[in-house]
């Protein structure tokens, strides 16, 4: 007989290892699988700057409803375990809640939630019967809570497939109804299984009488806390827990969204909740990923994708969220754990609970809600005020420097004309015209979305430029061209920025998601990809800035490839890749064999300008200044001679809010004037001759 046990055992651990290694493989697979869709469409690059750029007042919003949410949970715990006689700490068991928050996020179908019963018996001195029962009620008082917001998630659904929308508010009624019902049984269920453990045929009696007195504990324990009326505040923590949960992520989400150029008006509370509910659940899954990445991602990326965002935003917000949430998480998490390791937090007696009043109870639950809120409404007050600061006028240069009033002395050398350039003096970034000495500054375009990177088509008539939502390198763009006075607006090309005429004047083109260049013809509006066109070394880099030889045959871009950022031009007939040499936003002189770019190795305050030959693409230093204007950048050439940029100060590189100045200098003669001064952000100068 014995022999028999020791063998059913060495069978039944032998087939737990196995059933482990399999939900390890298949979560490994389910990892690779959703990494690799969506590594298709973003890089990891795409991500540090999705994070990086995230919005201040929307993250430390997440911060503080994130905050509250764990508050209220350990509340909650508490609540549940005062009729119980155990009163731990309120620090303490908010430092639980971190900590099992942590190990929730990590381990799939939130197996990682049971650390809460291993920190009750040895940091708060709660015994396993109390804690398993408190986080048994709490569970079902959460299916309690979501079934509100599943209603509401059933609704979105049901309107954009047409389901109808009575099976929807059936759907979470039962759910609701079903959380209710369980909560009766929870003391029944527990007091079956107190009764049917000890007959269990195999198992030692010692394990037995321990399982069905701790079924038995349980069951008292539901009973005792049901007595105590404290059901109807738990239910509203519950609902305070969900609600400050879904708040907290929609404010980061709204964090990613808002630099890319995405609002409210894109993704509504009420359609943000399906996209974060629906990852939730797919995280819960048996089988969803190795340290909770996986489905979690593939998930928010279909969902949201289902919602509106474009699939690379989606697939992008979804692993940007999830990182910056696991790191947050972990990072709070960890910190609660050392906290609680210390000899402060040792498990001892347990204190009495201490009688508290409804009308108490109430109002602090109130007065708890009231913070909550007030601190949410100071931080978006304050953070509206810091925005309008940081879009106010920059300070900009007192006078022109000796230097530079000797250089303005060359600007009657220059050819006739006026300057063409996108500057943010209206608070978003529009298209100007100027006379080149920097009087006579008239408006061409300018709407409270951001127009920019004008170019002007060779007989000086009409002007391309981009639109976007904002400044953000993945907010939704379009092209438009327009006439020199800002006459015969229209779209040109959907999904697009940064544009330029072809030499003949015939074609724009643009570049596209980071990756293509397409070429559109302005009689037709017939699109075409002309590079990298889905092969070649380039077919999985970021391509942008692109620009194209006088004679068509070369396009020049930036590129990630093989580090970032580097400078290339390639001949479309056969794909030749000559590599310029590190740095960014190659022009084409009017030789189709000259291009120049931005150098950013071995150059004087970080920047200058190279001047390449093709096709073996030696370069040359052809402009490289000292502060305080060295930071060279925006270049366009005229005549092969002129080279019109935008310099800024030292500390100052951001390319949209930094306080960039256009200047001219003359490769031929040597000499560098500066042609504005101001307190605006002005880029990307073009010449536009008299005609």
């Amino acid at each position: 007989m014995k022999s028999n046990t020791t063998e059913h055992k060495q069978a039944t651990g032998a087939k737990g290892r196995g059933t482990r290694w399999l939900s390890f493989v298949g979560s490994l697979v389910v990892t690779v699988l959703v990494f690799l869709w969506i590594g298709r469409d973003i890089e990891p690059m795409d991500v540090v700057d999705a994070i990086t750029d995230m919005a201040p007042p929307e993250i430390l919003l997440f911060v503080v409803s994130s905050l509250f949410m764990s508050i209220c949970r350990a509340w909650r715990l508490l609540l549940l375990l005062e009729p119980v006689g155990y009163r731990p700490g309120r620090l303490a068991m908010l430092l639980t809640v971190l900590v099992r928050n942590l190990f929730a996020d990590l381990l799939p179908a939130r197996l990682g939630g049971l650390v809460y019963l291993w920190l009750c018996r040895t940091r708060l001195g709660v015994n396993l019967g109390a804690a398993s029962s408190s986080m048994a009620i709490s569970f079902v008082f959460d299916m309690i809570a979501v079934s509100p917001l599943l209603i509401v998630v059933g609704l979105v659904i049901a309107g954009e497939l047409g389901i109808a929308r009575a099976l929807i508010w059936g759907f979470g009624l039962a759910i609701a109804g079903g959380a209710l019902v369980a909560l009766f049984l929870l003391a029944p269920l527990a007091d079956l299984a107190a009764a049917l453990i000890p007959r269990l045929p195999l198992l030692p009696e010692r394990v037995k009488s321990g399982l069905a007195a701790f079924s038995a504990s349980v069951a008292e324990d539901v009973r005792i806390t049901r007595r105590a009326g404290i059901f109807l505040p738990v239910v509203v923590l519950s609902v305070l827990v969900r609600l400050a949960k879904y708040t907290a992520m929609y404010f980061l989400l709204l964090g990613i969204l808002m630099p890319m150029g995405y609002g409210l008006a894109d993704l509504p509370p009420h359609k943000g909740l399906v996209g974060l509910i629906a990852p939730e659940i797919a995280a819960s899954l048996p089988v969803s990923g190795i340290g909770g990445f996986g489905a979690y991602e593939g998930t928010w990326a279909v969902a949201f994708h289902f919602l509106g965002l474009p699939e690379q935003m989606a697939k992008l917000t979804g692993v940007a969220h999830h990182l910056f949430t696991q790191a947050y998480g972990a990072g709070i998490g960890l910190a609660a754990l050392l906290l609680l390791s210390l000899p402060l937090f040792r498990a001892g007696d347990p204190r009495p609970a201490a009688v508290v009043s409804a009308g108490r109870r109430w109002l602090q639950i109130t007065a708890s809600v009231a913070l909550w809120l007030g601190i949410s409404t100071t931080v978006v007050l304050v953070g509206d005020v810091l925005v309008a600061n940081g879009n106010a006028v920059q300070k900009g240069d007192a006078a022109f420097t000796a230097e530079e009033t000797e250089g303005r002395r060359h600007l009657q050398d220059l050819p006739a004309g006026r300057l063409l350039f996108d500057s943010n003096r209206s608070g978003s970034f529009g298209i100007y015209l100027q006379n080149l000495d920097g009087s006579g500054v008239r408006k061409v375009v300018d709407t409270p979305a951001e127009e920019m990177y004008p170019d002007i088509d060779p007989t000086g008539r009409w002007v391309v430029y981009a639109r976007a939502r904002s400044t953000n390198l993945k907010a939704p763009a379009e092209i438009r061209i327009c006439r020199l006075d800002g006459s015969e607006d229209r779209r040109l090309l959907d999904n697009a920025t940064f544009p330029s005429f072809t030499g003949d004047g015939k074609a724009v083109i643009a570049e596209r998601e980071r990756g293509r260049i397409i070429r559109v013809d302005l009689a037709g509006g017939r699109e075409e990809e002309i590079f990298p066109r889905g092969q070649g070394p380039f077919a999985r880099a970021q391509i942008a800035k692109p620009r194209i030889s006088p004679d068509g045959s070369w396009v020049a871009f930036t590129s990630d490839r093989p580090r970032r950022w580097s400078a290339w031009a390639v001949r479309l007939a056969d794909g030749r890749a000559v590599r310029l040499g590190d740095g960014c936003q190659p022009v084409w002189s009017n030789d189709p064999d000259v291009v120049f770019h931005v150098a950013t190795s071995g150059m004087k305050e970080r920047t200058g300008m190279l001047r390449s030959t093709l096709p073996d693409g030696k370069g040359k230093t052809v402009l490289d200044r000292d502060a305080p204007r060295g930071h060279e950048y925006f270049p366009a050439i005229e005549e092969g001679r002129y080279i019109f940029y935008g310099a800024s100060r030292p500390g100052e590189h951001d390319h949209d809010s930094a306080n960039y100045q256009l200047f001219v200098h003359d490769l031929k003669e040597g000499w560098t004037a500066r042609i504005t001064r101001d307190g605006f952000t002005n880029r990307w100068p073009q010449f536009v001759p008299d005609r």
